[in-house]
C-alpha cells in the first residue's frame, strides 16, 4: 500500500487573513479553494471562547485526495478566532482500503507558523477506547438504517472517537465520499451538500434552525431501537476493537458497491439473517 508522507500536507494559518502558510501539495483551484475555506474555522467564536483541537476529514472535489485535518486554535495570531490547521492530503485509493485510520490521525502534529511541517511517528497498533453515549443506537439508524441525510450530534463527548470508528468501519465507496467535522459552531458543506456528520455544543443550536438534517439531541436515556439490526452495528462500530462492517459481508456485496448506497449494507444484512433462519426454516 502506498504510504503516506510528510509532503502531503498544508498548513493554514492567519497572514492578514486566513490562508495557506506553506505546503508541498500542488492542487487545481477547485480543489485548493475548498481546503482554505474548510481549513477554517467552522462558526464564529464568542468572546474569550477557547476549545480543543478538532477533526475535519473530507474527499476533494477531483476525488484525487481525502483530507485527513485537524484545527488548534490559535491563542498568538495577532486578533481573536484564529486557527491553525495542518491537513494530510491521503491518495483516495489508498483512502479507501486503509485499514489504520487511527495511525493515520496520530501522525498530525501541531503546526507552527514558521517551521516546517512534520509528522509524528504513528503509535504501533494503536487502539480505540471505550465510547459511552446512549445516542449511540439513533446515529447508527440515522447513518445505515433509515434515508441517509445528513445528521448533526449536540454535546457529544466522544466526538472524534465517534468519526474515527465510523470512518473505519466503512466500506470504501462509502468511506470515499463520506465527510465529518468533529466540532462545527455552523452548518459545514461540501460540493452543494452539507456534511454527513457533524458534531456541535449545544450553545450553536440557533445556528442549525435551518438544518434540512437529521439533529441527535442529549437523552438522559437511551431510546428504544428500531430495527431489528441495531443492537449488532452498535457493538460492530463501537465495541469491537478494529470496526469493519464488510465483516458482515459474505456476498462480497459491500466491496462490489460503487456509490456507497447504504441499501447494499441493508441488503448484505437480509442475506445474513435469511442464512441463519435457514438453519430451522424451510
Amino acid at each position: 500500500m502506498t504510504a503516506v508522507t510528510e509532503t502531503s500536507q498544508q498548513i493554514h494559518g492567519y497572514q492578514g487573513g486566513h490562508g495557506l502558510l506553506r505546503g508541498n501539495v500542488k492542487l487545481n483551484r477547485e480543489d485548493q479553494d475548498l481546503v482554505d475555506r474548510l481549513s477554517d474555522i467552522a462558526g464564529p467564536l464568542r468572546p474569550s471562547e477557547t476549545f480543543e483541537p478538532y477533526l475535519t476529514t473530507y474527499p476533494l472535489p477531483s476525488e484525487q485526495f481525502y483530507v485527513v485535518a485537524r484545527t488548534w486554535q490559535d491563542l498568538d495570531a495577532p486578533r481573536a478566532g484564529c486557527v491553525l490547521t495542518s491537513s494530510l492530503f491521503v491518495p483516495m485509493e489508498v483512502w479507501e482500503r486503509r485499514s489504520s485510520i487511527l495511525d493515520l490521525v496520530a501522525m498530525i502534529t501541531r503546526p507552527s507558523r514558521s517551521e516546517p511541517a512534520k509528522m509524528a511517528k504513528p503509535p504501533s497498533k494503536a487502539k480505540f477506547g471505550p465510547i459511552q453515549d446512549e445516542r449511540l443506537p439513533e446515529l447508527v439508524e440515522a447513518l445505515f438504517l433509515e434515508g441517509r441525510r445528513p445528521i448533526v450530534v449536540f454535546d457529544s463527548p466522544d466526538a472524534e472517537s465517534i468519526s474515527l470508528r465510523i470512518l473505519t468501519a466503512l466500506w470504501p465507496s462509502r468511506r470515499r465520499t463520506f465527510a465529518t467535522c468533529t466540532r462545527c459552531l455552523s452548518p459545514r458543506k461540501l460540493k452543494g451538500r452539507d456534511f454527513d456528520l457533524v458534531f456541535a455544543p449545544s450553545d450553536a443550536r440557533s445556528r442549525f434552525s435551518d438544518w434540512a438534517g437529521r439533529r441527535i439531541e442529549a437523552v438522559e436515556r437511551p431510546s428504544d431501537a428500531r430495527h431489528r439490526w441495531t443492537a449488532g452495528l452498535v457493538e460492530t462500530i463501537f465495541g469491537d476493537g478494529q470496526p469493519n462492517l464488510a465483516s458482515w459481508d459474505e456476498l462480497g456485496i459491500l466491496d462490489g458497491d460503487q456509490v456507497g448506497d447504504e441499501g447494499a449494507l441493508r441488503l448484505s444484512l437480509m442475506w445474513r439473517e435469511l442464512e441463519a433462519k435457514a438453519q430451522s426454516t424451510p
